[in-house]
């Protein structure tokens, strides 16, 4: 099976909502690239602004966390309606 889940990473975020909306009408998942800018020099999203978008999504979202602590900090994501979180084992401390 091939699903289709595109990154908002190039996204106009001033216009974030109707961008969603384009992506989900053409999507299986919605990809969420997170930086801390820690892990990786970049930065994106908090999780609250994640939570944000994870709440707002018609179709469900892939978090991809490129943060540091990324073991502890997934569980947060859990606790949300995430369908899926992605970290990089070199993230995590446990």
């Amino acid at each position: 099976m091939i699903r289709i889940c595109p990154s908002i990473l190039n996204a106009n975020f001033a216009d974030l909502p109707n961008e969603i909306l384009k992506v989900a009408a053409v999507s299986d998942l919605l990809h969420l690239d997170v930086m801390d800018g820690v892990f990786v020099p970049n930065t994106t999203f908090s999780f609250e602004e994640a939570r944000n978008i994870i709440d707002y999504s018609p179709i469900p979202v892939d978090a991809h966390l490129m943060i540091a602590d990324a073991d502890k900090t997934a569980l947060n994501y859990l606790e949300t309606k995430v369908a899926s979180v992605t970290v990089h084992f070199v993230a995590c401390v446990s």
